[in-house]
């Protein structure tokens, strides 16, 4: 017996709490149903549903085994979906929302490849003047960096950043190097917040972990604030590798504490739980995992490479 459909059914009979409403729904008999269940208890060794009562209950092994049924079926169906989205070209409008710095620097460079790609396309950009995991309702898609998924809303991980620390070398050389996290409490350090809290800057060191809640003058939501401040020479900052990435490169910005990593942000595409992902977006979220498959250290490129 088809094992994949003995799931299916099995999931159907959870989420109707009938054998009844599930054979109903399937267009066969009830004894279609309960065959399928019971081949599917036999293949395990183990009850999944408790029968001794009018209605449908899931025992111990049957609630562990319908979570992990119900992924394989997810993965299944957004399997068969990519392969079928090959078949047609997407076409349609995209409602895209994003941060000012990643999209600037990240997303929109590679547009035009996307949008040569699939031609029919076009693409609405938002940007999110708010650092937070509040949902925009509005968009079809978020692409959020090391902020929380809102509840209402799905994440899938498309890539990941790790953060360094910063400064110009004339801020260094009027204030000095810290050469160690503790030494940031004697700086000047740009603070981010989120949904007005403060957020700390987390490093890992030959004795373990460190966390440091930077203190200084200037704090704020926006990637682009952060970066247009540590140039202005303000003071440390604490954000991606490629928001400072052209003024590492010329010597500009030094990145400091080498001796200290960092814990990974990760990038994700947010789209609202409630809805199937549009073929439209399903190609342009495969199309960015695809591009920050290396890594986000390396998201940053310049247009011409």
């Amino acid at each position: 017996m088809d094992r994949v459909e003995m799931m299916r059914v099995f999931v159907r009979v959870v989420e109707t709490g009938s054998f009844s409403e599930a054979a109903r729904l399937d267009g066969v008999a009830q004894s279609t149903v309960s065959k399928k269940v019971a081949g599917l208890e036999t293949h395990l060794g183990a009850e999944l549903l408790d029968r001794s009562t009018n209605r449908t209950i899931l025992t111990p092994d049957g609630q562990d085994f319908y979570i992990s049924a119900k992924q394989v079926l997810n993965h299944l169906r957004e399997a068969e979906e990519r392969v079928a989205l090959k078949q047609f070209a997407p076409s349609g409008n995209i409602r895209l929302s994003l941060s000012s710095g990643f999209g600037r620097l990240c997303v929109v460079p590679r547009l035009k490849e996307f949008l040569v790609r699939y031609p029919d396309l076009s693409i609405d950009l938002n940007v999110m003047s708010q650092l937070g995991a509040n949902a925009d309702h509005g968009a079809d898609v978020e692409i959020r960096v090391g902020v929380a998924v809102a509840p209402e809303t799905r994440g899938e991980f498309i890539g990941h950043t790790a953060p360094i620390t910063v400064a110009t070398r004339a801020y260094l050389a009027l204030r000095g190097e810290p050469l160690r996290p503790s030494e940031l409490a004697q700086h000047e350090c740009i603070g981010w917040t989120v949904g007005g809290n403060p957020v700390a800057w987390d490093f890992q060191g030959p004795r373990g972990s460190v966390t440091v809640m930077p203190s200084g003058s200037l704090r704020t939501n926006d990637a682009d604030c952060v970066r247009a401040a540590v140039l202005s020479d303000l003071g440390i900052g604490y954000g991606p590798q490629w928001l400072f990435a052209e003024e590492i490169a010329s010597g500009e910005v030094r990145s400091l504490l080498a001796d200290y990593a960092t814990a990974k942000w990760p990038i994700s595409a947010v789209c609202p739980k409630d809805r199937r992902v549009p073929s439209r977006v399903r190609v342009l979220i495969d199309f960015l995992s695809e591009a920050f498959s290396d890594g986000g250290d390396r998201a940053y490129r310049r247009v011409e490479q």
